[in-house]
């Protein structure tokens, strides 16, 4: 009787097709699991290596980076000792000679911004270096961010073609806040180095504001709509709102409803971007300290030559952009740089303008607002070791 009832449930037709179906899905699953990693993976052209970072020196250690990365100086002062710059050989610093072998590259340093903290000076100096190559279509090739789904040959074909020596350098100020730049630079260009440039952020704020009201219809259309008369009425209505925000809500506004959302959040950029420590934590998490070197707007403006030393040193350039090169415009209120072609080059007429708006910039309550607003990001900076010193905010001039 045992035996029977043992074998009965077994010999059954439905436990029977039970097994059968089980065994048979173990089997469909076990085959997929092991042909997944024979799926067709397309690779990146031109994909650079640690080796291929700088072509004209890969053998030279990583310049002289200590092996603990925390150490590591984010803002370049090694390199104002002139010891630590390499010195340019017979010819180095000349134009470009006709006939030599090019080809294409994505590029070895990327421009992260920030947005009006002086990054078109920056990219003005940069040039002045017979090294250092850009795309000539336009100052700012957006493709980490609204260019992405163009491809990684459209981005090529923007970018320069470049001899063994030469770096190529591409800046966009909205990788630096835009979410899914991050990740798209690290799976592209890993290995690629980084300069950031940051300001004051409650000039920044002015800065930014001015701006979108000159060049946005939508801006002024919104804060028509929203009867905000100016700077201290925006800065007022919506400042309080991010102070008080928890650090959940904050971190979602900024990952994802800042850029995604068709109301007002869109223009809360305005203020948002001047969260430096926030959104340059997560870039040295995902690279390393070493790739990056951080810059203020203060010494692009009033001190271009200490910057270059900087720049050129972390590039692992040839110190070919001196002092020399530099001529102050006093009309302008901006240095002017001579490039290695020797002709001037100088900022647009209406570089600046944006910060100073009218007679009146905005009241000491709004600059007490906004101090609060951004002390918290810049004390955080100086526990990344980034060392800045911006006045409080006076106001109204």
């Amino acid at each position: 009787m045992k035996k029977r009832l043992a074998s009965g449930w077994i010999s059954s037709h439905m436990h029977r097709k039970i097994i059968t179906i089980l065994v048979s899905s173990f089997a469909l699953v076990l085959i997929l699991f092991c042909l997944a990693p024979l799926e067709k993976q397309t690779p990146i052209k031109n994909y650079h290596t640690r080796e291929h970072i700088y072509p004209h020196q890969p053998n030279r250690d990583f310049l002289f980076y200590p092996a603990n990365d925390e150490l590591n100086d984010l803002q370049g002062r090694r390199f104002l000792n002139l010891n630590n710059l390499r010195i340019p050989k017979e010819d180095e610093c000349q134009a470009d000679p006709d006939g030599r072998e090019k080809h294409k590259l994505l590029p070895n340093v990327i421009g992260l911004g920030a947005k009006k903290c002086g990054t078109t000076a920056l990219h003005y100096y940069m040039t002045a270096h017979p090294k250092v190559k850009v795309s000539q279509d336009h100052e700012e090739l957006a493709f980490f961010d609204k260019k992405w789904e163009n491809g990684i040959d459209w981005y090529l074909d923007k970018l320069p073609e470049v001899a063994e020596d030469e770096i190529v350098f591409e800046k966009t100020p909205k990788y630096f806040v835009f979410p899914p730049a991050l990740d798209r630079i690290a799976e592209t260009v890993p290995n690629a180095k980084f300069i950031l440039v940051i300001c004051d952020p409650v000039e920044r704020a002015f800065s930014d504001y001015n701006h979108k009201v000159r060049k946005s219809s939508g801006f002024r259309r919104f804060l028509l709509e929203n009867k905000i008369e100016n700077f201290d009425d925006f800065v007022m209505r919506h400042s309080p709102r991010l102070r008080i925000l928890k650090e959940k809500k904050m971190s979602s506004l900024l990952e994802n409803d800042l850029y995604n959302s068709t109301w007002h959040n869109g223009h809360l950029s305005i203020l948002t971007v001047g969260f430096y420590s926030y959104y340059l934590r997560k870039f040295i998490d995902k690279f390393s300290r070493q790739q990056f070197l951080i810059l203020t707007g203060e010494e692009i403006r009033h001190s271009p030559t200490q910057v270059m030393d900087k720049v050129q040193g972390f590039m692992d350039l040839p110190r070919c952009v001196t002092g020399d090169n530099f001529v102050f415009n006093s009309t302008k209120g901006f240095y002017c740089v001579i490039n290695y072609k020797g002709d001037e080059v100088c900022l647009d007429s209406n570089k600046g303008t944006s910060r100073k708006g009218d007679e009146r910039k905005y009241l000491i309550e709004t600059g007490e607002e906004l101090a609060n607003l951004y002390g918290p990001y810049s004390r955080e900076l100086s526990k990344l070791g980034i060392n800045v010193s911006w006045p409080f905010p006076t106001g109204s001039t």
